[in-house]
């Protein structure tokens, strides 16, 4: 009999734990998931991670949370790391909420066991509002701010990086250095506002003729580079005769005064070739501006390709 009543009482016990510990998980101000281990079907949601998923396991019985995760890949790395430590903490994801919305969360997780099924363990904290901040942070600091496109850090970086690409896969690369002919004249005539207008609408036209993985960039002022990956001077040459008449045909209007500035440009092209040696991008970006130079000399308006003969200056 006493052996029964102790039982009994240890049940009870064992029901108010649970129960105590289901009110303050519920309560929790931090989002709290459980998921089953075999096939991570949500077991349990509480009041935050509902408000923050717009929905919650009940209502959607058997729902797999890793359909919930946005690359799909890095829960399987999740679980693969909790056979191995038992707990992750500080893991950076996105996650689909119920309404499809995405969100950044920061993921503490550990191993445990929910009634009968062996589970995992989510605490989550809703990091989106930061992770838009630091997106925002890095674009300012690689973009222009004029013109909206790359800046001279961002170009010279990703100029490095393609030019290291095509030495390892022997491809070509070819860069354009340029700028607005005469833009002293013409900032002059329009005003500081609409020379900025001037340099907003040569960087719009360059972007137009450019593709995808080709980058633009403003190096400051008026001067410009574009980069060309897995291209060879005479393909260069004819998108740089391209550029010279898309701006000579481009009418810039400035807001400010009204007056519409007809522009030409002038155009230098470096190559790199597979066989071109240790060469850097500071070194293939002063080809194109020596090209450049030979370009004005010519009397402006026109493409002209280094050879490796260096003009004397003016």
């Amino acid at each position: 009999m006493q052996d029964i009543t102790a039982l009994k009482r240890l049940q009870q016990q064992l029901s108010e734990d649970e129960q105590r510990f289901r009110f303050l998980a519920e309560e929790s101000p931090v989002p709290l998931v459980i998921t089953r281990v075999s096939d991570a079907a949500l077991l349990f949601s509480n009041k935050a991670a509902d408000v923050l998923f717009r929905g919650s396991y009940a209502e959607h019985p058997g729902r797999s949370m890793r359909n919930l995760w946005v690359d799909a890949a890095a829960c399987d790395q999740l679980v693969d790391r909790l056979q191995r430590e038992g707990t992750v903490r500080g893991m950076e994801q996105q996650f689909r909420r119920f309404d499809g919305s995405v969100v950044w969360l920061l993921l503490s997780v550990t191993r445990g066991r929910y009634r009968e099924d062996d589970a995992l363990i989510f605490a989550l904290k809703d990091i989106t509002e930061a992770k838009e901040r630091e997106t925002e942070l890095r674009t300012l600091a690689y973009t222009d701010v004029l013109t909206g496109i790359p800046n001279r850090r961002y170009f010279l970086a990703r100029a490095a990086l393609e030019l290291r690409k095509a030495k390892r896969q022997g491809s070509p690369l070819s860069v354009l250095a340029l700028d607005i002919d005469r833009f002293k004249q013409v900032n002059d005539r329009l005003g500081h506002q609409g020379g900025d207008a001037v340099i907003r609408c040569f960087a719009q036209t360059c972007m137009q003729q450019l593709r995808g993985e080709d980058v633009c960039g403003r190096l400051g002022g008026d001067e410009f580079a574009i980069l060309l990956p897995e291209t060879n001077r005479a393909v260069a040459f004819d998108v740089a005769q391209r550029l010279r008449l898309a701006i000579q045909e481009a009418n810039c209007l400035s807001a400010s005064s009204g007056a519409v500035a007809t522009l030409t440009t002038s155009i230098g092209i470096a190559e790199h070739l597979p066989l071109s040696g240790e060469i850097d991008i500071d070194e293939l970006l002063d080809h194109a501006d020596q090209a450049l130079y030979r370009a004005k000399q010519a009397g402006r308006n026109k493409v002209e390709i280094w050879t490796g003969q260096n003009p004397e200056p003016v």
